[in-house]
């Protein structure tokens, strides 16, 4: 894959302007002068070792590269069945997508980030759709399966992409709610949301010495945002999303 190629792959995934837009003004001092004003607003219940973890470290620029999804190139898929040995070469088929791979080990909220993954994580029991990993999924399994049974599988396209802040705010909100008890008494719930907050609105990364930022995109590079996406079937539905719940258990 030559150079040009893979800059306007990615750069082109950057315009889309639902998603990014570019920052002409990123400063990352300033960033982290607002931070250390929002923990000093919220540290109500939290220790100084844990302010001092939060918000004394040294910070890196975010990166975002790409990884070429080569199984969704119909041009690959083609020249793999006329192939005639193991090489193939194709020159920078139009048909190839980017998966966004954004680097951000230590950057100015991953502390943060962790710190609510911690605070966030006992609320996954509760979560009957939350599955840990591929051998979690086999205790979901029943332990008998009628011959005629048909198992399906659905693959939700850009899911990080497609959660609004809006909704993944509300659906903490409403887990913290229904169970109050999983937080540690001298933690307030406003520490928490409003800290997820300034997660989600100061997602800055860099490609090519240019900064974006994400508008609307939760990066799974934060866990504490996964957990936003696994508990948002704890929220009202939009009447969208409730019409493809309706349709896909017709299709069943």
């Amino acid at each position: 894959m030559g150079t040009d190629y893979y800059k306007n792959l990615i750069l082109n995934m950057l315009q889309d302007y639902t998603y990014y837009e570019s920052v002409a003004n990123y400063k990352q001092q300033k960033i982290i002068a607002k931070f250390i004003v929002l923990v000093n607003v919220y540290r109500k219940g939290l220790t100084k070792k844990e302010c001092d973890y939060i918000t004394n470290f040294k910070c890196k620029t975010t990166q975002i590269y790409g990884v070429p999804k080569i199984n969704k190139s119909q041009k690959i898929k083609e020249a793999c069945k006329l192939a005639k040995s193991s090489c193939i070469n194709i020159c920078a088929p139009n048909d190839l997508k980017m998966r966004p791979i954004v680097a951000g080990p230590a950057c100015e909220t991953h502390r943060l980030s962790y710190f609510l993954d911690i605070l966030l994580k006992p609320f996954l029991k509760h979560i009957s759709s939350f599955i840990r990993d591929d051998l979690d999924m086999l205790n979901h399994f029943p332990n008998n399966v009628e011959e005629n049974t048909i198992i399906v599988s659905f693959d939700v396209v850009s899911l990080y992409t497609n959660i609004p802040h809006k909704y993944g705010i509300e659906a903490i909100n409403y887990w913290i709610e229904k169970y109050k008890t999983e937080l540690p008494n001298r933690i307030e719930k406003e520490t928490i949301i409003e800290g997820l907050r300034f997660i989600l609105q100061n997602n800055y990364i860099m490609f090519d010495t240019k900064m974006y930022r994400h508008k609307i995109r939760h990066c799974n590079r934060y866990k504490s945002c996964t957990y936003i996406c696994q508990s948002s079937d704890g929220i009202p539905r939009d009447p969208d999303v409730s019409e493809i719940t309706t349709k896909i258990r017709t299709f069943l």
